[in-house]
């Protein structure tokens, strides 16, 4: 198997549709075995739910109108993992002022007093079949290697305390940030803040 990482272009559009509509949910029956994750990995961009439902109406339900524009325009950023010349993964990871749903407005939680620039990873996706086999940690150390030369001073992400699905899972789990020496920073209600700073 030879795996390859490659930062999300405008040019890999196709690859990154790729990924959420070819299989990503088909091992998982508590969601039917979808074939099309349709999240499209959007919503960390949203200001709100408003905005987040306008996009699916817009879209005819669909959000990947709203990640087409949003990766044109250098919003949605990220990594494209790759098995064989083919797209089976995504990390999206951004500057933590990038995911508006996760803003100083809209989730204080999230925020302290820490002045130094921060890279966030809000989302692992990964097809099945190809999971357990290093991809994430291949995603990880691509952002903790991007972020330190692109002068930030931590990488935070956000594990679920419990997984009961796929969605608690989709952030990482807490297992794969500790053998990269993350810390706990802070708990929220549902997720745990953990950093590694560089």
């Amino acid at each position: 198997m030879v795996l390859t990482i490659r930062e999300l272009t405008p040019a890999l559009k196709d690859d990154f549709v790729d990924v959420f509509e070819n299989g990503s949910l088909s091992d998982q029956p508590e969601y039917g075995g979808a074939q099309i994750c349709d999240c499209y990995c959007v919503y960390p961009h949203m200001p709100d739910w408003d905005a987040l439902e306008a996009e699916e109406k817009a879209g005819g339900r669909s959000l990947r109108p709203c990640a087409e524009r949003l990766i044109k325009g250098g919003t949605l950023h990220g990594y494209l993992a790759y098995v064989d010349g083919r797209a089976i993964g995504w990390c999206n990871a951004n500057d933590k002022d990038a995911f508006t749903m996760f803003s100083r407005k809209n989730s204080p939680e999230r925020w302290d007093d820490y002045a130094g620039k921060i890279k966030s990873i809000v989302c692992f996706l990964i097809a099945p079949g190809m999971r357990r086999k290093g991809v994430a940690s291949a995603f990880l150390e691509r952002v903790l290697g991007d972020a330190a030369k692109e002068g930030y001073n931590c990488v935070e992400a956000y594990p679920a305390k419990e997984k009961s699905d796929v969605w608690d899972g989709h952030q990482g789990p807490m297992q794969l940030y500790e053998r990269f020496k993350f810390v706990v920073h802070s708990e929220l209600e549902n997720q745990i803040i953990v950093r590694k700073y560089l």
